[in-house]
């Protein structure tokens, strides 16, 4: 992989709802994980990253990566769309002890941040 020790690469299709053992959501390849795949087995890495952001949540990627425990994943989507996913809260208690790191967007609506705020905070606090 040269000298540099990060590479960053912008995958398009990046397949990332196409889940480990079945074609999802016109995704039949994740070239993410097939790539975070090949990048471990040839080239004795210790660990990679994935940053996934994009309207919709990578499910597919997250799929891969719940078996993979060398990869950690960050997908950053909107909720209530498609695929659908459970409620972060809820794989955050399942997979991690509850842990959660979220952002919020600031915004130039205020009264649009405002119930965003809300809604993050209630998320955030399962009430």
């Amino acid at each position: 992989m040269g000298r540099s020790k990060t590479r960053i690469f912008n995958v398009r299709p990046p397949g990332h709802h196409a889940e480990v053992d079945q074609p999802m959501g016109f995704c039949l390849l994740n070239h993410v994980a097939v790539g975070a795949s090949y990048a471990l087995a040839h080239y004795g890495l210790e660990r990679i990253a994935i940053l996934d952001i994009d309207v919709h949540h990578g499910n597919g990627t997250e799929s891969y990566v719940r078996q993979e425990p060398r990869v950690m994943f960050i997908s950053n989507f909107e909720s209530g769309i498609y695929p659908f996913t459970e409620n972060q809260s809820d794989l955050a208690n399942q997979l991690c002890e509850g842990r959660i790191i979220s952002t919020l967007e600031g915004g130039y609506d205020l009264t649009a941040l405002g119930l965003s705020v809300v809604a993050h905070v209630k998320t955030l606090a399962n009430l």
